[in-house]
Protein backbone atom coordinates (compact mmCIF):
# COMPACT_ATOMS: atom_id res chain seq x y z
CA UNK A 1 0.00 0.00 0.00
CA UNK A 2 2.45 2.46 1.09
CA UNK A 3 4.67 1.91 -2.70
CA UNK A 4 0.64 2.54 -4.23
CA UNK A 5 0.42 5.58 -2.71
CA UNK A 6 4.08 6.87 -3.02
CA UNK A 7 3.70 6.45 -7.12
CA UNK A 8 0.49 7.97 -6.65
CA UNK A 9 2.50 10.98 -4.73
CA UNK A 10 4.84 11.20 -7.08
CA UNK A 11 2.35 10.96 -10.07
CA UNK A 12 0.23 14.09 -8.03
CA UNK A 13 4.04 15.95 -7.85
CA UNK A 14 4.88 15.52 -11.51
CA UNK A 15 1.13 16.62 -12.79
CA UNK A 16 1.17 19.95 -10.67
CA UNK A 17 3.78 22.01 -12.94
CA UNK A 18 2.17 20.54 -16.17
CA UNK A 19 -1.57 21.61 -14.83
CA UNK A 20 0.28 24.64 -14.56
CA UNK A 21 1.83 25.40 -17.71
CA UNK A 22 -1.25 24.24 -19.31
CA UNK A 23 -3.86 26.54 -17.76
CA UNK A 24 -0.80 29.21 -18.75
CA UNK A 25 -1.00 28.01 -22.52
CA UNK A 26 -4.58 28.32 -23.02
CA UNK A 27 -5.41 31.17 -21.15
CA UNK A 28 -2.55 33.47 -23.19
CA UNK A 29 -3.85 31.34 -26.34
CA UNK A 30 -7.55 32.67 -25.16
CA UNK A 31 -6.27 36.09 -24.89
CA UNK A 32 -3.72 36.50 -27.78
CA UNK A 33 -5.65 34.59 -30.59
CA UNK A 34 -9.46 33.86 -30.15
CA UNK A 35 -9.79 37.33 -28.01
CA UNK A 36 -8.44 39.37 -31.61
CA UNK A 37 -9.75 37.31 -33.91
CA UNK A 38 -11.76 39.54 -36.28
CA UNK A 39 -13.67 36.78 -37.70
CA UNK A 40 -15.71 36.35 -34.48
CA UNK A 41 -18.52 38.72 -32.49
CA UNK A 42 -18.07 41.02 -29.80
CA UNK A 43 -19.61 38.67 -27.22
CA UNK A 44 -17.31 35.83 -28.82
CA UNK A 45 -14.46 37.83 -28.15
CA UNK A 46 -15.21 38.87 -24.61
CA UNK A 47 -15.98 35.65 -23.36
CA UNK A 48 -12.35 34.20 -25.37
CA UNK A 49 -10.58 37.08 -23.04
CA UNK A 50 -12.97 36.86 -19.79
CA UNK A 51 -12.00 32.68 -19.54
CA UNK A 52 -8.22 33.43 -20.82
CA UNK A 53 -8.05 35.78 -18.02
CA UNK A 54 -9.06 32.94 -15.23
CA UNK A 55 -7.02 30.32 -16.65
CA UNK A 56 -4.17 32.68 -16.01
CA UNK A 57 -5.71 33.11 -12.58
CA UNK A 58 -5.82 29.47 -12.32
CA UNK A 59 -2.15 29.30 -13.67
CA UNK A 60 -0.86 31.80 -11.39
CA UNK A 61 -2.74 30.07 -8.25
CA UNK A 62 -1.28 26.90 -8.82
CA UNK A 63 1.91 28.30 -9.17
CA UNK A 64 1.93 30.51 -6.07
CA UNK A 65 0.83 27.31 -4.64
CA UNK A 66 3.73 24.87 -5.95
CA UNK A 67 6.25 27.90 -4.60
CA UNK A 68 4.92 27.67 -1.16
CA UNK A 69 4.86 24.37 -1.05
CA UNK A 70 1.61 23.46 -1.05
CA UNK A 71 0.29 19.81 -2.63
CA UNK A 72 -3.29 20.91 -4.03
CA UNK A 73 -3.94 17.97 -4.72
CA UNK A 74 -4.42 16.71 -1.24
CA UNK A 75 -1.44 14.24 -1.12
CA UNK A 76 1.46 15.54 0.56
CA UNK A 77 2.58 13.12 3.38
CA UNK A 78 1.49 13.96 6.50
CA UNK A 79 3.78 13.29 9.77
Amino acid sequence: MALIMAVTGLVAEAAEPVTAAVFLACGLFLLLVEGRDANLDAVSRRLARGVGWVYLALAGLIGVLLAVGVVPWGLAPTG
